[in-house]
């Protein structure tokens, strides 16, 4: 009867062993999968993204190209740009929920001891330091959380010396397992797996492990299960959720009896330490939510993976006008070769614009253009888009135009910016007295019959002093002569040399303006209108060591109301010499001393000066000038 009943028992135990060395290859045995993950959208049009794929037994597909994925964005078809692999790094988290089981021995080795030598020798085996980031949490708290260095972790592995025989299996190990993986600075890039070590879950931790296993699943964590147990264990209630745990969360489940050897956890890590970082050139070009979608294509089977949804808000490049003129002058030039026609200058005039993305998501544009009254002036479809020679030799008479810019993205959003007037001052032609009269009839008609009359008077002359010679001739009269006339040449009446004329600046001519002296700043600025006149009651006293510009009251000392301005765009400083030095800081539209780009690096002011902020201009003035400066016309000396 003895006999009879270990017989029985020692069946039962193989074949416990039998379904135990099953489940391992089950829990692997999973169709062909691709997973697409959150997108990132730092850098649109340019998505970037993770990707993953497994074949049919979970293991890495390591060889991947850009031709075997395609991108389904909103359902259209697009190709990858990129594809790199790369090893994003691990969240490797063990969790030992103590319990007496674990006390046993075998072969005089106790189950915990087994294990803790298993995870010692992988310890050992890992770079110092390495990509992993390791974690224990057990009963009694977390010993070790995100060690960059396996020794350090292996060390509070060797100094765990739990009372197993007092212990009482509980949640506490995993749910701190689990509350580690949200921790501040935790990498979501990084994969997560936990080993979770427990003994067979029975009454309210039995009735935990779904909830638990729910929230590893919410948390990306792969959950890979060590039940430690006798071989009976295994038909068990309890020993159902946590095969389910091992499944949900796509890891596996072990039975450990203290007779298997232990399964290496490389061999459950190496498959997932790698992904492939995609990314793609967005065709989206309307602000709102979107479905990305990552298609695989290996061996003639496809799988497509589950959607991603994003938000982007995508709107038109605005451009605008950089400090655009109010008048442009042109004028007759002399030409360089002699004979040739006079010039009418200049033939174009250089217009500059800024390109801004209102979305903050800056990308190539197709083409920008100038236009004119309405009319295509100038298309550019290469950098620099923000540039334009605005042609000027079809106008030959004085009026303004109407000046316009348009631009278009990569996406094919486009929009123009409001128009500008400008008046384009043409000098008139000189004129040809000599050519306008020789082509006036009247002129000539009149000339004539003042010509005629004077030619025939001039030939009866001529004709009467001939006949008079003639015969004197006849008559062989001689003259005496004293009586003759004597022709003494003479000589051309002689040009004084004038003295060199002085002259002087009209009194007309413009004067730098002062401030009101009786402050006590010895600077000022003083806003000007777009004629460039003062604007009266608008002097900003430079009183400071420091002035900030911005249009922010929260970043800026000084603050301005004009769009163009920045929130903080410029500054103006007294030198340890005293002298007052502009400095860009930043800004988009640019700080400007007489239409001269200013850099961080500053530049000292003069009396008098001409500053712009954007589009914003002022005139500095220093309280007491020491010289205005005045322009003086030299008399021309060609020596």
């Amino acid at each position: 009867m003895m006999n009879r009943f270990r017989t029985q028992r020692a069946l039962l135990l193989t074949a416990a062993l039998l379904l135990t060395a099953v489940l391992p290859a089950r829990a692997q045995a999973n169709p062909p999968a691709v997973t697409a993950y959150p997108p990132d959208l730092s850098a649109f049009p340019t998505i970037t993204f993770e990707v993953e794929a497994q074949d049919e037994q979970g293991n890495f597909l390591s060889n991947l190209n850009r031709a075997d994925i395609t991108v389904l964005e909103d359902g259209a078809e697009i190709d990858l740009d990129e594809l790199e692999r790369y090893e994003p790094g691990m969240q490797f988290l063990v969790s030992i929920n103590a319990a007496p089981i674990l006390a046993n021995r075998v072969a005089g080795v106790s189950h915990f001891d087994s294990i803790r030598q298993a995870l010692a020798e992988w310890a050992q085996t890992r770079p110092n330091p390495g990509s992993d980031r390791l974690t224990l949490a057990t009963s009694e708290g977390v010993l070790s959380a995100a060690e960059e260095y396996p020794e350090d972790w292996l060390e509070a592995l060797q100094a765990y010396q739990p009372n197993l025989l007092a212990s009482q299996p509980s949640t506490i190990s995993f749910t701190q397992a689990l509350d580690q993986l949200i921790e501040p600075g935790s990498d979501p890039r990084m994969k997560r797996v936990i080993l979770y070590i427990t003994p067979l879950p029975t009454g309210a931790l039995q009735g935990a492990i779904p909830g638990l296993t729910e929230r590893a699943r919410q948390l990306n964590a792969r959950v890979f299960v060590w039940m430690v147990g006798p071989a009976s264990h295994a038909n068990f209630p309890g020993a159902e959720p946590l095969r389910q745990m091992a499944e949900q969360t796509g890891g596996q489940f072990f039975h450990y009896t203290g007779v298997e050897a232990l399964p290496g956890l490389e061999e459950y890590l190496q498959p997932l330490r790698y992904r492939y970082l995609a990314s793609y050139t967005s065709r989206v070009n309307q602000s709102g939510d979107h479905e990305l979608q990552v298609r695989l294509e290996r061996g003639g089977e496809m799988v497509t993976s589950a959607a991603q949804s994003f938000n982007v808000n995508v709107q038109p490049p605005n451009p605008i006008f950089l400090s655009p003129p109010d008048q442009v002058q042109r004028g007759w030039v002399e030409a360089e070769l002699e004979g040739q026609p006079e010039n009418l200058e200049p033939k174009s005039y250089p217009i500059r614009i800024l390109i801004e993305f209102p979305d903050g998501h800056p990308r190539a544009l197709a083409f920008s253009r100038l236009y004119v009254d309405g009319e295509l002036a100038q298309e550019r479809t290469e950098e620099p888009f923000d540039q334009f020679d605005w042609p000027l030799e079809s106008i030959t008479e004085t009026g303004r135009r109407e000046l316009q810019i348009e631009v278009q993205d990569s996406l094919g959003l486009s929009r123009r910016s409001i128009t500008h007037s400008v008046e384009v001052a043409v000098q008139p032609a000189p004129r040809d007295v000599l050519l306008e009269m020789f082509t006036n009839g009247r002129f000539l008609l009149q000339l004539a019959a003042v010509l005629l009359p004077l030619a025939a008077l001039i030939l009866l002359i001529r004709r009467t002093r001939r006949k008079r010679a003639q015969t004197h001739q006849r008559r062989g009269w001689r003259e005496d002569p004293l009586t003759q006339r004597v022709n003494i040449p003479q000589e051309k009446p002689r040009k004084l040399a004038s003295s060199a004329a002085q002259t002087t600046v009209p009194a007309g001519a413009p004067a730098v303006g002062m401030a009101n002296p009786n402050g006590a700043a010895q600077a000022f600025l003083l806003r000007l209108s777009e004629q460039g006149s003062p604007l009266p009651g608008e002097v900003i006293e430079l009183s400071k060591i420091e002035t900030t510009f911005g249009s922010d009251p929260n970043q800026a000392v000084c603050a301005l109301n004009d769009p163009s301005v920045s929130s903080l765009h410029a500054r103006i400083y007294q030198s340890s010499e005293g002298k007052y030095v502009l400095a860009d800081a930043g800004s988009v539209a640019g700080t400007w001393v007489n239409y001269a780009p200013v850099s961080s690096a500053g530049v000292q002011l003069q009396h008098g000066d001409l500053i712009h902020f954007g589009r914003a201009s002022f005139r500095f003035e220093l309280k007491n000038p020491r010289k205005v400066l005045k322009a003086v016309v030299l008399p021309y000396n060609e020596e």
